[in-house]
């Protein structure tokens, strides 16, 4: 979500940090779990903590308001972004 690179595409908030950047190309290197790799994630996530590109909330309450005319909607727990996936029955429209 932070990576330089992916700016405008994973990377909304444009945020882009040499330091970052570099700890997260050596993070796409395959590590085996253990302390080394675990350090560097820690690392990653304290410089996102410290400038905080993204500001991260929770609802607790969601509401949906569907029409009978719509078909393939069913929520996702963090992806917002459901009208890829949703279709219309043009039969069941109000006349």
């Amino acid at each position: 979500m932070a990576y330089g690179p992916a700016k405008g595409e994973g990377n909304l908030s444009r945020f882009q940090m040499a330091e970052f950047d570099k700890l997260y190309d050596q993070s796409q290197l395959v590590m085996p779990d253990g302390p080394e790799r675990l350090a560097m994630m820690q690392k990653l996530a304290k410089i996102m903590v410290a400038y905080m590109p993204y500001k991260f909330n929770t609802h607790r309450i969601r509401t949906d308001l569907m029409q009978p005319w719509l078909l393939g909607y069913r929520r996702h727990p963090v992806n917002h972004a459901f009208w890829k996936y949703v279709d219309i029955d043009l039969s069941k429209l109000p006349k």
